[in-house]
């Protein structure tokens, strides 16, 4: 309202000006834009967030990078597919942190050997040629025997030897408990049973 004294209280003016066609027309599109990058943002946050949750949940102590490296990294092998405007289940996504964080695993562990070849640190233990030669054929037959397994023991083994019980092997694979469990004692009986053929005695 106008008081007595010409000042203005309690009343928000708006003054409708009529714009050029094409000028609305930029209006336009620069509000849907703005909607469209509000959602992107709101849909990235809760990727990021499912991401984020896996990743420290599948991400070993010791392993360098964190959650929030891991969680970004998947979102980034995702991006296409969400770009393109897929829908993608919380499965997926838990799926896709875990292969980036056993992708880190083994560069991580690649490194680590790099660096050894070239010297020991002081204090540190020494390994003569033959320990090293004969842990590099115990690590060959293993990976022998694994790739012996049929597809689901194999992938429920390994996952079992880079320190994931039977709970976190079930939500990976999206499969009960109860038969992982079997799983995991077959697919171990199996694998002790062709080390033993190669000579090996697993402990």
């Amino acid at each position: 309202m106008i008081t007595g004294d010409g000042s203005v209280r309690g009343v928000a003016y708006c003054i409708a000006i009529p714009l050029p066609q094409g000028k609305r027309a930029a209006v336009t599109s620069a509000t849907a834009a703005s909607r469209s990058d509000h959602t992107t943002s709101l849909r990235e946050r809760a990727v990021l967030k499912v991401l984020h949750s896996a990743a420290s949940r599948y991400r070993p102590g010791w392993l360098t990078a964190q959650p929030e490296d891991i969680a970004h990294r998947a979102y980034e092998k995702l991006r296409p597919r969400l770009d393109a405007g897929h829908v993608l289940e919380d499965a997926y996504l838990r799926r896709t942190a875990y292969t980036v964080c056993i992708d880190l695993v083994r560069s991580e562990r690649a490194e680590l050997r790099r660096r050894q070849s070239w010297g020991h640190p002081a204090g540190e233990r020494q390994v003569s040629p033959e320990a090293a030669a004969s842990a590099r054929q115990v690590a060959t037959h293993i990976a022998d025997c694994l790739d012996a397994l049929p597809e689901t023991r194999r992938r429920v083994a390994v996952l079992y030897l880079q320190g994931h019980g039977a709970t976190d092997i079930s939500s990976v694979l999206e499969q009960p408990y109860k038969r992982i469990e079997n799983l995991v004692y077959r697919a171990l009986a199996s694998l002790r049973k062709c080390l033993t053929t190669k000579g090996v005695a697993p402990s």
